[in-house]
């Protein structure tokens, strides 16, 4: 008897019994269906169907899954014949219905009264054997086989009858997409539809309808479905009218339709729907429909195909709201910017995306055009970056150093983006082998991604070995802030010339400041550049910027006390005005020297966040002459944390966008964005080097908002022990404690 065998499973003979078909759980019979239907064409799997009810079942799921009745042709005729079988079209999961199909079937019933010659002879006699004409029947001039002419009684209207009794059986059908287009709703028609809902009442889960708008509130009415989750409407064209011809009637019923039958259908479906998809070939303007759109709390998926227009799209922050408002449960957005002539209003868009800033954030996937400027879409692209696996970028033709860029962007995560696709959709005209060789060469380029990424997030720190490393942050999931990064791929060489990331990964004990002191030639800083700022002190809004410098001893980690010393605690009448600052830090890389604003982010390595530590009394009411004095009030060692990384500039193409925040002992004091400065990266960096060199490893303190203790009637200035976090969107946090020394 074999080991671990127990008598209980013997049968009385005192043996093991045979295990016939029937003691296999379905579960594992569908397992071997599947495994043998791999790589094999539905045809060649038929002689399995007998050996087992579930290859029947599994053969037959794979054959008539998916219905499309979108043509009259061969196919067509063998599969409504089967499908009058409940047991071939219970099978059914997703029907395709398209318009002209069923009007043409309207159409020949309207021409009933005469013989049904050729083509829907055909179709009749295949279908309906039973009403066959005797041999040797005359059609036209031609002897006509008896298997080929049918009665003159059968009208299409009886063909029409078997595509409702194949409706009928499918009590399975989990999608239903109809392109009704400009069909008339008739008696005919409607009986197909009460027939679809009769039939799919309990098992759709997703409705498609394409049709003019005119036509939604009949068609709605009779297809209220029950279990809906997934909506794609389609808004056809009218072929009376055309953009701009006056007709502003037809508008009026369409706007009317969208208003009381649309919308009302969709917020009665609001808290189950998981996708929304709105398409439009209508001349509407759609902005009233899309700003009245319900909140739907499970929305998981958006996609639309508007033109992006003035006359359809009058108002684009419209469209944004439905991203911003569902910002927090969207996982997949798909935009399509209509017809490529009017692609270049795709900008009116972006425009607004970017003044969002929950649009776009922490998806999964990502369809979006990718038009120039591209720094300004990668910005929003990057929104995602640390969560996205599927990314594709339409409506481009890129160079290789715009790829690289792209790729850039997902260096801290190279093996998680499964699908990235570059270049415009597929044409219809396309071969399919130049849409296959395209998605090979976006494969290769997944495959290489992580050799052709540069550093992203640049960190110095000690590791466990208790030596000090360069690196590339590796970032947990679901966060931006490289302080909380416990690993980085480490770099070699010099990360403000040439350097290597490699593929050794270090743990992180703790981080320092991006750069050493000593490798930073100079630290600027820039008073008054946010207008907020200069409202809440009483200043002036500066002509040019305000520049004063720090010491390089200054400089100080993400995460080391701040020191306050016992001469800024005591020396003066203005004791304990100790205020915190946050800013934007941009970090030089390459020499600049009298350079232009379009040149000046090509001198960028990236962007640190920053605390501009300042004492009140030192650098305003010291007396005398001159005041602000800021040299004594902001440069004493340890007074300008900065960190926790240097992002670069291709994670954040566009610095203006960022918000940047302060919180004392977890209280939010500063909440800003860099939109709001008063001179930008670009202003600073070319005008700092006007006559002044800026060398690799110099940084820029670029200001600070509102919120600080200065422009508060009653200040609560820091103390021993309290604790300052500064925040910069993208980059991360420095949290510091103030500490009496």
């Amino acid at each position: 008897m074999p080991q671990g065998t127990t008598t209980s499973r013997l049968n009385r003979n005192g043996k093991l019994p045979i295990i016939i078909g029937k003691d296999i759980p379905d579960d594992i019979w569908y397992l071997i269906a599947s495994h043998l239907a791999d790589g094999r064409r539905v045809e060649d799997l038929r002689r399995f169907m007998s050996i087992h009810r579930c290859f029947f079942n599994f053969i037959l799921d794979l054959k008539y899954g998916e219905v499309r009745w979108v043509r009259i042709d061969k196919a067509f005729m063998t599969t409504l014949k089967r499908l009058q079988s409940s047991v071939i079209s219970s099978h059914v999961r997703r029907l395709y219905v398209r318009a002209w199909f069923v009007e043409y079937l309207l159409k020949r019933e309207a021409d009933s009264k005469r013989t049904i010659p050729g083509f829907m002879g055909l179709l009749a006699s295949f279908l309906v054997p039973s009403l066959q004409m005797p041999a040797g029947v005359r059609s036209g001039n031609k002897d006509v086989p008896a298997s080929r002419v049918v009665d003159s009684n059968l009208s299409a209207d009886k063909v029409l009858g078997l595509l409702i009794t194949a409706v009928k059986g499918m009590t399975r059908v989990t999608e239903f997409h109809f392109e009704w287009r400009d069909l008339p709703l008739n008696k005919n028609t409607k009986t197909f539809l009460t027939t679809t809902r009769t039939a799919f009442s309990s098992s759709l889960r997703k409705l498609a309808l394409q049709a003019q708008l005119s036509k939604f509130r009949d068609i709605l009415a009779i297809a209220d479905y029950e279990n809906l989750d997934e909506l794609e409407f389609h808004f056809d064209y009218t072929p009376s009218r055309s953009p701009g011809d006056g007709s502003t009637a037809t508008d009026d019923t369409d706007a009317r339709e969208l208003r009381d039958t649309i919308l009302p259908f969709i917020a009665r479906r609001r808290l189950a729907l998981r996708s929304l998809s709105i398409t439009s070939s209508s001349t509407l303007d759609l902005s009233d429909f899309l700003r009245n759109l319900p909140f739907m709390p499970s929305l998981r998926r958006f996609e639309s195909n508007i033109s992006f227009c003035p006359d359809t799209l009058s108002d684009p922050s419209s469209f944004v709201q439905i991203l911003d408002t569902h910002s927090t449960s969207l996982l997949h957005v798909c935009i399509k910017p209509g017809t490529p002539p009017r692609k270049r209003y795709w900008e009116r868009v972006r425009e607004q995306l970017l003044l969002s800033r929950r649009a776009l954030c922490d998806l999964e996937s990502l369809e979006i055009p990718f038009l120039s400027p591209h720094d300004k879409t990668r910005s929003l692209v990057g929104r995602s970056c640390d969560t996205i696996t599927k990314l594709w970028l339409t409506d481009c033709a890129l160079e290789l150093k715009e790829i690289e860029n792209v790729l850039n962007m997902f260096a801290h995560r190279p093996y998680a983006l499964q699908d990235l696709r570059l270049g415009p959709p597929p044409t219809p005209g396309e071969s399919r082998r130049s849409v296959s060789i395209m998605r090979l060469l976006d494969t290769l380029l997944l495959l290489l991604f992580p050799f052709l990424v540069n550093a992203q997030r640049f960190v110095r720190f000690i590791s466990t070995d208790n030596r000090v490393y360069y690196g590339d942050a590796i970032l947990p999931a679901g966060t931006t802030d490289a302080a909380k990064s416990r690993a980085a791929r480490v770099i070699t060489g010099d990360i403000l010339g040439d350097f290597k990331i490699t593929s050794q990964v270090k743990s992180i004990k703790k981080l320092l400041a991006p750069l050493p002191n000593e490798r930073v030639r100079t630290v600027r800083c820039v008073g008054i550049n946010y207008v907020s700022h200069s409202e809440e002190t009483g200043a002036d809004i500066p002509e040019w910027p305000i520049l004063f410098y720090k010491p390089f001893t200054a400089l100080n980690t993400p995460s080391d006390p701040i020191p306050i010393t016992a001469g800024y605690r005591t020396q003066g009448n203005f004791t304990s005005k100790m205020d915190y600052e946050t800013e934007l830090v941009v970090v030089i890389k390459k020499t600049a020297f009298n350079i232009s604003e379009d040149e000046a982010l090509d001198h960028v390595l990236g962007y640190s966040a920053g605390h501009d530590v300042s004492h009140r009394g030192w650098q305003v009411e010291r007396g005398g002459q001159p005041r602000p004095q800021y040299s004594m009030g902001k440069g004493a060692d340890g007074w300008a944390p900065w960190g926790p990384a240097i992002v670069s500039t291709s994670i954040i193409p566009d610095p203006q966008t960022l918000r940047l925040w302060t919180k004392v002992n977890g209280v939010t004091q500063q909440n800003e964005t860099t939109a709001n400065m008063i001179f930008g990266v670009k202003q600073l960096v070319a005008f700092f080097s006007m006559g002044i060199t800026l060398l690799p490893g110099d940084v820029i303190f670029t200001g600070t908002p509102s919120g600080v203790n200065l422009g508060k009637a009653n200040p609560d200035w820091l103390k021993d022990g309290d604790v300052v976090e500064v925040g910069l969107e993208n980059v991360g946090t420095c949290t510091n404690a103030l500490k009496y020394v």
